[in-house]
């Protein structure tokens, strides 16, 4: 019996769990939809798909800002071409040239240790690499070497993924945590100048004062990872994944809710960022919409999703504020967020079996 990831029955609370991963299995199956499970994670390649469109052409917006000042191929490349500099398609097809060579590098390594895990398991290839290679890329920086996307896309892949048993069974993203290994160890490869950056050093007035407004940046103008220049591109995404039934609508909710909540909390006391500010700058509305949602590390009782969203919504602002220096903390928050999920489902579900056996009590 297929039972929609999106609910959870009373019985699974109690029950023993045992999570889908693309082979069969006795039990419930927790992470799978009348689609499948391929189908089904295959749908956050195409809700991510605007994004991704979106933060390669800001990518190659700001490359050919400063193409004449370095030599590379791609700068040879597009003068033989003749190209127009200044015009969209030009600009787009300068991300893509970013985009491109790395998702084929993480596409190849995926590939490589699904194949190496399924022989080894005596089982089918699993059906989450794509997404776990495409979401991976679009949080890397456009400079990345492709040695250092390998490294990370093996680093998740092997120990985000495939230790803990594949799709269905892991912690955290394998996605986030490939991404947080490069952070740690490789931190040269971020983007040394980020809208946050700005915001830090002059504050948002003075930042709107010369131009860049809450605006700008949401719709996609943001600085930083291939995937996360338009806050407007991610909302489209998770829209289109609540329409389709893929994500959950209690977890994007109290995502929203958690971050405007807490950011609205640091303005009061003190801060500089209004609270709708927080959502547009860095990567916190990709891992919102992309990386939060993850079938595989969503609670399964209904009011744990909201708690899940809100947490990470509201770790967001915790660490931006105590912590300036290292902004960008959506991943930092959607990794903690998803280590409370197991505590979270016991708290939410002994809550409801105690509410439920005093309704029988005072029926009686």
């Amino acid at each position: 019996m297929n039972v929609a990831y999106g609910q959870a029955s009373s019985q699974s609370l109690t029950a023993p769990i045992r999570l889908f991963s693309g082979n069969k299995q006795p039990g419930k199956m927790l992470l799978c939809n009348s689609r499948g499970t391929g189908p089904l994670l295959r749908l956050f390649v195409l809700a991510s798909l605007p994004a991704a469109l979106v933060g390669a052409w800001n990518a190659g917006r700001d490359w050919l800002a400063v193409s004449s000042d370095v030599a590379d191929w791609r700068q040879q490349l597009f003068a033989i071409s003749g190209l127009p500099a200044s015009s969209t398609v030009t600009e787009l097809l300068a991300g893509l040239s970013f985009l491109v060579p790395l998702l084929l590098v993480a596409i190849a390594v995926s590939a490589a240790w699904e194949f190496v895990f399924a022989s080894l398991r005596r089982r089918s290839i699993d059906p989450g690499w794509l997404m776990s290679s495409w979401l991976f890329v679009l949080l890397l920086p456009p400079q990345t070497p492709l040695t250092l996307a390998a490294i990370g896309m093996s680093f998740g892949a092997v120990i985000g993924k495939h230790v803990f048993g594949g799709t269905g069974r892991y912690i955290t993203s394998p996605t986030a945590v490939g991404a947080l290994f490069l952070h740690f160890a490789y931190p040269a490869i971020a983007p040394a100048a980020t809208s946050w950056s700005l915001i830090a050093e002059q504050g948002a007035t003075q930042t709107v004062a010369d131009g860049v407004t809450w605006l700008t940046l949401f719709a996609g103008r943001e600085t930083g990872m291939l995937g996360t220049a338009s806050a407007l591109a991610c909302m489209l995404g998770a829209l289109w994944l609540l329409l389709t039934g893929a994500a959950s609508a209690r977890t994007l909710a109290g995502g929203l809710v958690g971050l405007l909540f807490a950011g609205w909390i640091a303005f009061q006391c003190g801060g500089n960022l209004p609270a709708h500010w927080q959502f547009a700058l860095g990567n916190a509305a990709f891992c919102w919409a992309f990386i939060l949602t993850d079938p595989t590390t969503l609670p399964l009782t209904r009011s744990g999703r909201w708690l899940h969203g809100f947490a990470f919504g509201s770790l967001i602002v915790l660490m931006r504020e105590a912590d300036p220096a290292r902004p960008e903390s959506a991943l930092f928050a959607v990794v903690l967020a998803a280590l409370f999920v197991p505590l979270i489902d016991y708290v939410t579900a002994l809550a409801a079996r105690r509410k439920y056996a005093n309704a029988l009590e005072l029926a009686q």
